[in-house]
C-alpha cells in the first residue's frame, strides 16, 4: 500500500528506539506502523507485559505515532486499518461532510448493533446506556453509545464510530452536545483511547484533556482471532474447561490453565484516559 502511494518508509528499523524494533517508519510524518501475527506477539515468545506499551511510550516521546496491529485488524478490519493509516498519511480522498449536514437521532437497537458491528474494532456493546446517532441523506453514519453511572455527574463515552466512506469534522462534539442538551447533564464525561490504534485527537479536538495512562491489559488467542479476558477469569475457567482435577490445581494461575488449554496471551499498550467537565 505505502508503495502504491510513493511513500518512503523503513523496515525493521532498530536505532530509533533501540533495542526494540520498528516494523516500519516513515520519517515524513513521524509515523511508526508495527504488523504482526499474535502468535509472535505473545508472551510465550517472549512479548511480555510492558513490551508493546514500552515502545508506545518510547515512540511518544520522540514524537512518533505508533500504530500497533495485529491478525484481527489486517483479516477482519482491514478496511478500518487502511482508512487509519490512509489518514495519518494524510492521503484519504473520501468526500467532506460538513456537521452541519448531518441530522442527529437515536438509531434503533438494530442499527446500533449492525453498524458498530462493522465500524467499529470492539463491536457492538451489549450493555450501554444511551446512543446517539447521525444521519445523512437518511443513513446512519455515525454512532456514539454512552454508559451512564452509579453517580448521575458521572458518564462515559463506550463507542464511537463513523463510516470511513465519508469525512465528518466536528461531528464528534455535535452529537455529544446533542445529547448533553437533551439530557441536561453537568459533571464528568470521561473516556478511553488505546494507545495501539489511536491518540485521542478527536477527544482533544472536542475539548477533553488527557488525565492518565492504564496499565497494560491482555488477551487470550489460540488459533486465531483475539478473546476477551474476561470470558477466562480463572473462576469460569473449570466450566469452560474439562478440568476433572481443578480442585488439585489451585497453586496454578489463570494463566497456567490457559496454556494448559493451548492458549496464549497477547498485551496490548494500554489506553489513555481523556476527560471533559461540563459544568
Amino acid at each position: 500500500m505505502l508503495t502504491m502511494y510513493s511513500i518512503t518508509y523503513d523496515l525493521h528499523n532498530r536505532k530509533i528506539i533501540h533495542p526494540y524494533e520498528l516494523d516500519i517508519f516513515i520519517p515524513e510524518h513521524n509515523l511508526a506502523i508495527e504488523v504482526g501475527s499474535a502468535y509472535w506477539h505473545g508472551e510465550k515468545n517472549g512479548k511480555l507485559e510492558n513490551y508493546h506499551s514500552e515502545k508506545w511510550k518510547r515512540c511518544r516521546a520522540l514524537g512518533i505515532t505508533l500504530l500497533q496491529f495485529f491478525d484481527d485488524d489486517i483479516f477482519t478490519f482491514w478496511h478500518l486499518t487502511e482508512s487509519k493509516i490512509l489518514r495519518c498519511l494524510k492521503l484519504s480522498s473520501v468526500p467532506v461532510i460538513g456537521a452541519r449536514k448531518i441530522t442527529i437521532g437515536k438509531p434503533s437497537r438494530q442499527e446500533e448493533q449492525r453498524f458498530l458491528t462493522e465500524w467499529h474494532t470492539k463491536g457492538w456493546a451489549a450493555v450501554r446506556s444511551d446512543s446517539v446517532g447521525g444521519y445523512y441523506n437518511g443513513k446512519l453514519i455515525a454512532i456514539m453509545t454512552i454508559k451512564k453511572s452509579s453517580n448521575a455527574n458521572r458518564i462515559s463515552i463506550d463507542r464511537w464510530a463513523t463510516n470511513i466512506n465519508y469525512s465528518f469534522p466536528g461531528l464528534f462534539s455535535r452529537l455529544l452536545s446533542s445529547w448533553i442538551k437533551k439530557e441536561n447533564f453537568k459533571g464528568t464525561i470521561e473516556t478511553w483511547c488505546d494507545n495501539r490504534l489511536g491518540t485521542g485527537k478527536v477527544y482533544q479536538s472536542a475539548g477533553f484533556f488527557e488525565k492518565e495512562c492504564s496499565s497494560p491489559g491482555y488477551w487470550y488467542f489460540k488459533n486465531s482471532g483475539l478473546e476477551n479476558r474476561i470470558r477466562y477469569q480463572r473462576h469460569k475457567l473449570k466450566s469452560l474447561f474439562d478440568l476433572s482435577d481443578y480442585e488439585n490445581r489451585r497453586e496454578l494461575t489463570e494463566y497456567d490453565i490457559m496454556l494448559s488449554q493451548g492458549y496464549d496471551r497477547l498485551w496490548d499498550a494500554g489506553h489513555t484516559k481523556w476527560t471533559k467537565e461540563i459544568i
